[in-house]
This record gives structure tokens, C-alpha cells and sequence, in this order.
């Protein structure tokens, strides 16, 4: 490793499927600082990626325009004025009193900027979860430097993390899904508890502050009827 401050970090594969039916997507957002390259993003990979620097901006502001409150920690009705935002919301029952809990604490970070090596990675991976039909950090048997690396990236870097999704509906449901990182936060237990991943870690990968590149893999395809898909809204 470099003594450079290098820093790289993945967002791992994120399924999406379109909100208008039979289209999957695998998403792969991949973060680090090191070699800038050419190649330019699609216009879904620019949306993903302003919605990122959104958020990292201005995490607060960023829950405000995701979801709806009545009162500091009280749910609106409907809880966003995005449906599939609502459903998810709804079906892991996340807490409005710890999210007016959690945000207040976050801090902004810098904006990330397009990385063409990591986009390689991403692609790369999201494509195998495809054609394997599993939604795992581990089908390639790489670690996640190893990943990196293989699709071009500078081996200079100081951090690497990754962010991964089974379905999503649309690109803001999935860019929902990481900020508010709805699941299940009651770990062994029966339940989904308070409806946050325990630690919120999608959330923490999107605003550290080391990261300064992003990659995305995307890529849509028709959904066999054999293929694996969620029981919930958004994993």
C-alpha cells in the first residue's frame, strides 16, 4: 500500500428491478480515491451518483425529501410520496422516532466522482450475482481489494467497503433503501424490531468521508421465472 491517501470503496451489486415489471438490474457503486478515468457513466449511473453526493452533502436534508413526518419522529401518511418507499418503510415497520434519533448525528462528507476501473468491478460482480442467482459478497471466492484491483483500480488505496441489495424497484428506492437502511434490526430475534439495520451499515459506507470515487456496475435483463427474488420489498 502506497503512503499516498489513497482510498477506495465498493458498493457492492444492487439489484433493481423497474417499477414497470420485468427488468432486473445488478448495481455495483465502488468508491475510492487514485486514477481518474475517461469513460462517462450512463444517465442511470449519473442519477445514482448525484443522489450519493445528496446525501453526503446533506444527510438531514436528505431523509426530509425520502420521507414524510407529521412531527419530529411521527410518521406522515403516507410515510413517503414515493410508494415503493412507503411499502418498504411499512413492511419492516422502521422506527420514525430512531431515524429522528439517528440522523441528527450523521456527518456530511465531501462529494465522490466517477470511477470507469471501479464501474468494471462493479459490472463485473453484479453480473455474476446475476448469472448465479444469488444475492453474496462472496460468489467470485476474491476478497474485495482482489475485486477491485482485477478491474483495473490502482492498488493505491487505504479503504474498501461494499454496499449489496436484492431487489429494488426503481434507482431512488434502492438510493432509500442504503440511506435509511431499513431491514431488520432485531438480529436472531422474531421481528424485524425497529425496521434498521443494526449497525446501519449501507448508511456508514455512503458517508465516510475517506471515499472519493464511486463505480457503478448496472445492467438489466428479463427475470426468468426461476429466478431467486425477495420475500420483502428491499433487502
Amino acid at each position: 500500500m502506497s503512503c499516498a491517501a489513497s482510498v477506495s470503496t465498493a458498493f457492492s451489486p444492487l439489484w433493481w428491478r423497474q417499477c414497470y415489471g420485468c427488468l432486473l438490474g445488478a448495481m455495483l457503486l465502488l468508491i475510492a480515491q487514485g486514477n481518474v478515468s475517461a469513460a462517462d457513466p450512463t444517465a442511470e449511473q449519473q442519477y445514482w451518483l448525484e443522489l450519493t453526493n445528496r446525501f453526503r452533502s446533506d444527510p438531514q436534508s436528505e431523509l426530509q425529501k425520502l420521507v414524510n413526518f407529521s412531527a419530529p419522529g411521527v410518521w406522515g401518511s403516507p410515510k413517503s410520496s414515493d410508494a415503493y418507499i412507503a411499502n418498504a418503510l411499512n413492511f419492516f415497520g422502521t422506527s420514525a422516532t430512531d431515524l429522528a434519533i439517528q440522523f441528527p448525528t450523521l456527518v456530511a462528507a465531501p462529494p465522490v466522482a466517477w470511477s470507469s476501473a471501479l464501474n468494471v468491478s462493479a459490472t463485473t460482480y453484479s453480473n455474476r450475482m446475476v448469472s448465479n442467482d444469488q444475492q453474496s459478497h462472496t460468489l467470485d471466492g476474491l476478497s474485495l481489494d482482489q475485486r477491485v484491483q482485477s478491474g483495473g483500480y490502482s492498488a493505491n488505496w487505504l479503504e474498501v467497503g461494499e454496499n449489496l441489495f436484492a431487489s429494488t424497484n426503481t434507482i431512488i428506492h434502492g438510493h432509500a433503501g442504503f440511506v435509511i437502511d431499513w431491514g431488520d434490526g432485531n438480529g436472531a430475534l422474531a421481528g424485524y424490531g425497529n425496521g434498521i439495520q443494526n449497525p446501519a451499515g449501507h448508511r456508514e459506507v455512503l458517508l465516510n468521508s475517506v471515499y472519493k470515487e464511486m463505480g457503478i456496475g448496472f445492467q438489466s435483463i428479463t427475470i426468468p421465472g426461476t429466478m431467486w427474488m425477495p420475500s420483502a420489498p428491499m433487502w
